[in-house]
């Protein structure tokens, strides 16, 4: 029998380091129990009790912090070139409003940079209404809001801030500024931001206006954040009454008169080091990205920094004195003088990215803090405290920022000692928010493919590869049908199409190139072929007639999508009462998918978890062609429709039994009297019960189960233990039993490891195991070579493309064994993005 480990209420940690953000010493051996999202027990795991029925994951060698809490972002910016048209504006080559739209559409992958980074909780300082709708739905990570920035000076710039929602608010006077305060509280903000720019002289002006606000705000119970990065300004702010300053001073060093201040009020500060920096960099296209910045930021953000160099510098705006400045050398000697007297002072300091900014990536760029942090003097304990408990204090949050009993479930699990480095705060394994696994990242769409490419569609190997005879042959198409084909490409499925639906039929043949469908329309005429429409669509909309078609076909395109989810809502409403939908994918479970890039090929539970929410119910599956899936789909809610299960749920519910045979094959057959679709995801764990080596799944798999008879169902695996062959008996769990190592081999699946765009390292399975070797046993060269040896892949390449995927999934391959030997590993590789991985990392 297979035993399950099914999510509990009751989550316990064991066995790890405990950094519980207090400033206590760390515990070794200890155990954070968990009950609905709350931290109820701390101890020694020696002498604690599991209880009955709790999930149990084991973090031996780990280190387990409390949730990052991020205090400055903006989620009204994205950190592209084009994110701030009041800094450096460049809307004659890309409109704000198109940059507005699409940061806005792209904040639920926002929200999963910041997961990516271990950041659990963050607050936006002076945005739209629309955060407001992003603060009430996200509690991974929980987001904070202050409404909008509140000022002593106009909006001088009607392309950047719009009129009916505008995100900067002159404040008038007293009594303007309390009605304002009470009108964004009733809306439901969570802070106060506020910021003074103009002359000495006006100063004072300001003071009953900002001292007005503030005893408005602490009257509803809210905090007041100031923008202030010059000294003055900085202490108006606190003789005011504020809780926090945003930034850290810039314009001179502190003096004695500021640290009293502060002190004796108990302001808490916000680093705001590393945005300066990064201004520059991108502006001189000279950026240098931390791992994990390279791991967890938006890769169409940093694209659009490479943009820059196109631009003839005749063309190109002028720096603004504020950021010529603040990145000059001196200024950074005052930040970091700054920083390090207010921690000398005992002023608290909370770490804030000011994430959205030219150059600062939303998520990854915190850690950039946090080695500004360092450079300042500031010791590793109080760098975390900046991340964790004084962040909290920061933003008056007293349910987290420590792990202790009461406090809620937020917690990072690091694979590196965070006190021998700062660059270990960023050696995440995995994240939990409210006692729960999150972080897994959405799928990320290919990009699409090129007009340029149009004459490989038209490869006589095709035929072969998707037999599309028996993808048309599926479909059954009629005379009269009306027929969609989303990236129509070159037309290869659409004038084969449209022979079949005539007369009176329609063939919609829709792409987002233009130069594409007029390669399709110049085919189509000189076949003679009739029918065929080219639609030019959109990324989110592909212009199809409402309720009209009766089949959609998707050959290949899926994967491309930049908006699934809008593309698929207009499909459902595009579809007859009766119509269907034809998907084509490479597969990924059996290996066919393999010699494509990792992100062109989808497994079934990739596809059924984008599908069935958007309200599609799959009604066929077919798996005869020789490399892709065929899945067939209706609108959700009629009748033979296929169900499908995750394994472990499967198990639970009843509705299959099954058997693990030696080495890790599993028997199985249904118990229920309808076809069923069981899937299991990329790091499922088998774990050994003898003295023999445990496994993991290394893709996702899925097994039809259209009859009563026994499947044998070969799953796809590595060993964990290098010098065990594999075991006879397992217990089968989930990927979050053994956290890091299932990220490493999701990494590997999903392909988000591009270097340059273009080289992907191969998959195999001698190279994903080497992998697993570095990654959990630490395991040297030598120690490996006898097993890595002997393939068709030579053994410094093997060890070469396993680094490149333990760097993809976080872990600091500088730190491991092997990495002494790197010279002698990437010496004899021809490849010069190998070569120059070597040498970034190196670095």
């Amino acid at each position: 029998m297979i035993a399950t480990a099914l999510f509990q209420a009751i989550t316990v940690l064991v066995h790890g380091t405990l950094i519980d953000g207090t400033g206590a010493a760390p515990r070794v051996d200890a155990v954070v129990e968990m009950r609905d999202g709350t931290i109820t027990a701390i101890a020694r795991a020696e002498s604690y009790v599991v209880p009955e029925g709790a999930s149990v994951i084991d973090v031996t060698g780990k280190w387990v912090l409390p949730g990052y809490i991020d205090t400055h972002t903006h989620l009204l910016d994205s950190g592209s070139l084009y994110t701030s048209p009041d800094d450096y504006d460049l809307t004659d080559r890309v409109p704000h409003e198109s940059e507005r739209r699409r940061i806005r559409e792209g904040i639920p992958a926002t929200l999963e940079h910041y997961r990516c980074s271990g950041v659990t909780t963050l607050a936006s300082l002076g945005g739209p209404r629309w955060e407001l709708e992003v603060a009430r739905t996200s509690e991974a990570p929980r987001v904070l809001t202050s409404g909008p920035f509140f000022a002593n000076f106009p909006v001088l710039d009607v392309t950047l801030w719009t009129r009916d929602d505008p995100v900067l608010v002159q404040l008038k006077s007293v009594d303007d500024a309390r009605a304002k305060v009470r009108d964004v509280a009733n809306q439901g903000v969570d802070l106060i931001k506020v910021g003074y720019a103009g002359p000495p002289g006006a100063r004072e002006a300001f003071r009953p206006i900002l001292e007005a606000l503030v005893e408005a705000s602490h009257a509803l119970g809210l905090r007041v954040a100031m923008h202030a990065e010059e000294l003055e300004t900085a202490k108006m702010a606190i003789r005011a009454g504020v809780d926090v300053l945003a930034h850290t001073i810039v314009d001179q060093v502190v003096d004695s008169e500021f640290l009293d201040l502060a002190k004796e009020s108990g302001v808490v500060t916000i680093s705001g080091l590393g945005h300066f920096d990064r201004y520059r960099e991108v502006l001189d296209s000279a950026v240098s990205l931390l791992p994990i910045e390279r791991r967890c930021g938006d890769r169409r953000v940093i694209a659009s920094w490479d943009t820059l160099a196109a631009i003839p510098r005749a063309e190109r705006p002028p720096v603004p004195d504020a950021i010529e400045w603040g990145s000059g050398e001196e200024a950074r000697e005052i930040l970091l003088t700054n920083m390090r007297k207010m921690f000398e002072a005992g002023i608290p300091i909370a770490a804030g990215s000011n994430g959205g900014n030219i150059g600062t990536l939303q998520g990854p760029s915190f850690h950039r803090e946090f080695h500004k942090m360092a450079e300042a003097g500031l010791p590793l304990e109080a760098i975390i405290a900046s991340a964790t408990r004084d962040a909290a204090r920061a933003l008056g949050l007293e349910d987290r920022g420590t792990l202790t009993p009461g406090k809620r479930g937020d917690l990072v699990v690091l694979g590196e000692d965070p006190l021998e480095h700062v660059s270990h705060l960023a050696a995440i394994d995995f994240v939990m928010a409210g006692g729960q696994l999150v972080g897994a990242p959405k799928r990320v769409p290919a990009e699409p493919m090129s007009y340029r490419g149009a004459l490989w569609l038209e490869r006589e190997d095709r035929y072969f590869e998707e037999r599309p005879d028996l993808v048309l042959e599926a479909m059954a198409l009629e005379p009269g049908d009306v027929v969609a084909d989303i990236g129509t490409g070159s037309g290869y499925y659409a004038r084969q199409m449209a022979p079949l639906v005539a007369p009176g039929g329609r063939v919609l043949a829709v792409d987002i190139q233009p130069q594409m469908l007029k390669f399709l329309s110049q085919l189509v005429e000189e076949e003679g072929i009739t029918g065929v429409e080219p639609i030019l669509s959109e990324p989110d909309d592909p212009k199809l007639p409402a309720g009209e078609l009766d089949w959609i076909l998707l050959a290949d395109v899926y994967h491309e999508i930049a908006e699934p989810e809008k593309v698929l809502s207009k499909m459902r409403e595009a579809l007859a009462p009766d119509g269907r939908v034809a998907l084509l994918e490479y597969r990924v479970e059996d290996g066919t998918g393999d010699r494509l890039k990792a992100d062109h090929a989808m497994s079934v539970r990739q596809v059924l978890s984008e599908w069935k929410p958007a309200g599609f119910d799959l009604v066929a599956l077919d798996e005869s062609l020789p490399m892709q899936h065929l899945f067939v789909f209706a609108v959700e809610g009629g009748e033979h429709t296929i169900e499908d299960v995750d394994f472990l749920d499967a198990l639970a519910v009843e509705v299959v039994e099954a058997e693990i045979e030696s080495s890790g094959a599993v028997r199985i057959r249904r118990k229920t009297a309808r076809p069923i679709v069981v899937t299991l995801p990329v790091g499922t764990y088998l774990e050994a019960q003898d003295e023999k080596g445990s496994l993991f799944a290394r893709r996702d798999a899925f097994v039809f189960l259209e009859s009563d008879d026994w499947y044998l169902w070969d799953l796809r695996r590595v060993g964990r233990e290098r010098t065990k062959p594999p075991g006879d008996r397992f217990e089968m769990r989930r990927p979050s039993a053994v956290p890091a190592l299932a990220n490493l081999l999701r990494v590997i699946q999903v392909g988000t490891y591009a270097l340059d765009g273009l080289r992907y390292p191969p998959r195999t399975e001698i190279i994903e195991q080497a992998a697993i070797w570095i990654a959990d046993e630490d395991a040297s060269y030598a120690e490996m070579l006898e097993d890595i040896g002997g393939t068709r892949i030579p053994p410094a390449y093997v060890a070469a493309f396993a680094l490149v995927f333990c760097d993809a999934a976080g872990i600091d391959v500088t730190t491991r064994r092997i990495w002494e030997d790197a010279e002698l590993i990437f010496e004899p590789v021809r490849e010069a993005w190998l070569k120059d991985f070597y040498a970034r990392r190196a670095e």
